[in-house]
Order: structure tokens, then C-alpha cells, then sequence
């Protein structure tokens, strides 16, 4: 598997630096050969992310999600022993797993859903008043006042 370098991105897209932060340390954060259990994030519009996780197999009970500071962690706990069946083959993984995220500046889980097999995190970005950029209005050269 050829890693993926998102850094040249970075001086194209300047209002998505938080999104490639996200993607960039969630990818080198953990040991990338452990993909379980495959997600996607998605971008639903400039201010809100969908991180979703396929989960088949888990219940809401078997589900844990966690934010702490930056840090948004899932786990997911399945008991095989209630589970207990004969398989010929079984090809649906039902491991217990966890799986972190680094969320950028501003960003906050807002609600998750599960349904059909697939765990969906809300996410928003919300930047404060003070943080976000301000017009400046340009005055004439004529009409320039002086500033004692």
C-alpha cells in the first residue's frame, strides 16, 4: 500500500487545511495496516463533516463514542459469547475495535446515528466571531485623516 502525502494540497486549498489536518493525522496517527473498521468522512458542506464507520453487526449498547479535547474516540465492544454460532464461513468481521481522530481547531461532535450497519458522527465546525476574517474598507488618498 503507497502512502498518500496530502502536505502539497495544503498551499492550493488554504480553507481546507483543517479538513487535511483531520484526514493526515487520522491516517499516520495509527498503525495504517489495522483498517478495521472501514470509514469514510465526508464534507455535507463548508461547516459540517460526517465521519462514517460500518459497524455491521454492532448495536448502540456495543458502541462507545468519546470527545476530549481534540480527540474523538470510538470503541466498539462485542460480546462473542452471547454470539456464539457455528460458522462454515464467516467473512463479517464483529471484533472488538477503537478507533481515534484528531479533530482540528473548532471542531465539535454534534449527534451520531446508527443505522443499517453504518455509524454516523456529526461534526461541526463552528469558528468564533472573533476568529473569522473582517472587511476592511479602503479610504480615499484625499480624505485620509491624520492619526496623532
Amino acid at each position: 500500500m503507497s502512502n498518500l502525502n496530502l502536505s502539497p494540497l495544503y498551499n492550493n486549498f488554504l480553507d481546507f487545511d483543517d479538513l487535511f489536518s483531520i484526514v493526515d493525522n487520522e491516517r499516520y496517527s495509527q498503525n495504517y495496516s489495522d483498517s478495521y473498521p472501514p470509514h469514510n468522512i465526508e464534507i455535507s458542506d463548508d461547516n459540517n463533516y460526517v465521519i462514517a464507520i460500518a459497524v455491521p453487526g454492532f448495536k448502540s449498547d456495543d458502541l462507545e463514542i468519546q470527545s476530549q479535547g481534540k480527540l474523538l474516540t470510538v470503541t466498539g465492544n462485542k460480546n462473542q459469547d452471547i454470539d456464539a454460532k457455528s460458522f462454515v464461513y464467516q467473512g463479517i468481521s464483529r471484533k472488538s475495535f477503537e478507533r481515534k481522530y484528531n479533530l482540528a481547531d473548532h471542531v465539535k461532535v454534534v449527534n451520531a446515528d446508527l443505522q443499517d450497519g453504518i455509524l454516523k458522527i456529526n461534526l461541526l465546525k463552528k469558528i468564533p466571531e472573533s476568529l473569522k476574517p473582517k472587511k476592511i474598507s479602503i479610504n480615499h488618498a484625499n480624505k485620509l485623516k491624520k492619526i496623532n
